[in-house]
């Protein structure tokens, strides 16, 4: 199938006739941090302080909870030590105060729940100092905290398993309910009223949602609600909340709303592009998806629509905005699960590819292990551009675009293309059917009459030799770009497939204005490939002067 796409590709270069050359050929803008902040460690849960003073993360190398002021971007260089194997943390909602979960042994499928063991380990966020863990008959996978200071957590070992209540003050589990999968991601709401939880490993993959019980309550009434889907939709694993409580967004780049109505509560609102990381910014419109090739997808909010699509100096392994600054921080990493540091790029005024930073990263990265450091806020620079003005600014090999499989799936659900491609297969029955022209005066000797030369002929075979290419192309190949822009690409190549069958239905029928529009077609791609570059620039001018030879020919003929 692979050598068939890559055919089909490069015998569709006609298809790709201006602004079609233009969209596919398309490159990202490529930002560039204002900041960085290099940690050479693997970071976890970006999690943004209540008050908006701090961003803080896990630093899962040093087995420390670490902090970055927001307003002057610097590493605190207090840092709370924690228990070995950090999994996971919540804040308080008054900010004061970090629980962190740690599993000492790793997880495990068959292990009884008497077998499990876990701690919990609270940090005074004031002076970044960890207190005495406590134990608990528990392997933790992520937990949240509510309004009063429980924590809720979700199992990481055994199969079906309770959502876990542990109150810090009594050091211990008071209590659970419901029934979920092991390793189930857990998220609650800003306001802390509601909890939702998303399973791995089960098929099909679902989301489900329970009120905070209140305290005091009975846990065995607490019931937790599934999602009305059953497989429609890629619902499982792990999610982010937006910050204004309306909407979850998942890895896999589904999005459900979310509400406190159950009949709205977990519907499906949009499905976009797989991701790595996501984060909102409500009152500005904007959603950002960050991609495992190194994209950042910028979307509409709450309409969901893609805007944009940035390139970032290296692949996202978490997102946080600040609102107040306009400014994305990003968890980058050398490799998939590798090492990596901190990013912040200004949104209002976004940076060119400075130098010392590509450099600093790239020995950061090559260098063993040492203490983190800060580099220095760069000041913003207008986006150089151009192959000079990126050998001259040093920029790093940035990596390609990855295809998409989803992108051909959509373009197999688009009504647009499909009518196109099915108006193709009309248009080809009838070049099989009705191809033979009758002379309009009914003379069989009229020499315009049947047969039309095969050199004739030919070109309108060729025309039609394209339409399934595109064909092709459209339905199977997986663009490399977002799914919005192919399918709009894709709806374009497929309305070229149409005028291409018309044209080559009307070539071998011997009609001389489509024999000419299919001329001039190629005229354009050769004046396209002239001026702006782009594949079948040399065939199609052989075409042309094989069409005007031929053309003069048999001018007669056609008719």
């Amino acid at each position: 199938m692979k050598p068939l796409l890559r055919v089909a590709r490069r015998l569709s270069w006609l298809a790709l006739l201006g602004g079609g050359i233009g969209l596919a050929a398309e490159s990202e803008t490529n930002l560039a941090p204002s900041a960085t902040i290099d940690l050479n460690a693997r970071l976890g849960r970006l999690t943004l302080e209540p008050s908006g003073r701090y961003l803080y993360w896990l630093n899962h190398s040093d087995g420390k909870l670490q902090r970055a002021s927001l307003a002057d971007r610097k590493l605190d260089p207090a840092a709370a030590t924690l228990e070995p194997k950090p999994r996971d943390f919540a804040i308080s909602l008054d900010g004061k105060t970090a629980w962190v979960a740690a599993t000492p042994n790793e997880y495990n499928a068959y292990r009884a729940d008497a077998e499990q063991r876990g701690t919990i380990q609270e940090v005074n966020l004031a002076t970044m100092s960890a207190g005495l863990p406590f134990g608990i008959v528990l392997d933790p996978f992520e937990i949240v905290a509510d309004r009063t200071g429980r924590l809720y957590a979700t199992p990481g070992s055994g199969q079906w398993v309770a959502v876990q209540v542990i109150d810090p003050r009594q050091r211990k589990i008071v209590g659970s309910f419901g029934s979920i999968s092991a390793r189930s991601n857990l998220r609650i709401t800003p306001e802390r009223h509601r909890l939702y939880l998303a399973n791995n490993g089960i098929s099909p993959g679902d989301i489900s949602s329970v009120t905070v019980p209140a305290s005091g309550s009975n846990l065995a009434n607490v019931k937790i609600t599934d999602s009305p889907y059953h497989g429609e939709h890629a619902l499982g694993g792990a999610f982010d909340l937006t910050p204004d409580a309306r909407f979850a967004v998942n890895r896999h780049g589904t999005v459900v709303r979310v509400a406190t109505e159950p009949k709205a509560d977990m519907q499906h609102a949009a499905t976009l592009e797989k991701n790595l990381a996501s984060a909102a910014d409500p009152s500005g419109g904007r959603l950002w998806l960050a991609t495992a090739d190194g994209r950042l997808l910028t979307y509409s909010y709450p309409t969901f629509q893609l805007q944009k699509t940035e390139r970032l100096l290296a692949a996202a392994g978490g997102l946080a905005y600040d609102a107040a600054r306009d400014a994305l921080w990003v968890a980058w990493v050398s490799e998939p699960g590798g090492a990596g540091g901190l990013d912040i790029y200004d949104l209002k005024n976004p940076a060119a590819y400075p130098n010392d930073i590509t450099k600093a990263r790239e020995k950061a990265v090559a260098a063993p292990k040492a203490p983190p450091r800060v580099l220095r806020q760069q000041p913003a620079a207008q986006p150089a551009s151009g192959p000079k003005a990126a050998e001259a600014a040093g920029e790093p090999d940035r990596p390609r675009r990855v295809a998409s499989p989803g992108n051909a799936a959509a373009a197999r659900r688009d009504t647009v293309i499909l009518s196109c491609l099915g108006t193709c297969v009309l248009l080809f029955i009838g070049t099989l059917f009705f191809g033979r022209r009758i002379s309009p005066d009914g003379d069989p000797e009229d020499s315009r009459n049947w047969p039309v030369p095969g050199s004739i002929k030919f070109f309108g075979g060729f025309a039609w030799f394209q339409v399934f290419a595109i064909a092709v192309v459209v339905l199977l190949a997986p663009f490399p770009m977002g799914q919005d822009e192919a399918v709009v690409f894709g709806r374009f190549m497929a309305v070229i497939g149409v005028v291409l069958g018309l044209l080559g239905w009307g070539i071998i029928r011997g009609n001389k204005i489509c024999f000419v529009l299919y001329a001039l077609l190629l005229l354009l791609d050769v004046a396209n490939t002239l001026l702006r570059g782009g594949p079948g620039g040399f065939l199609s001018a052989l075409l042309l002067v094989i069409m005007i030879y031929y053309g003069k020919k048999h001018w007669e003929v056609l008719s």
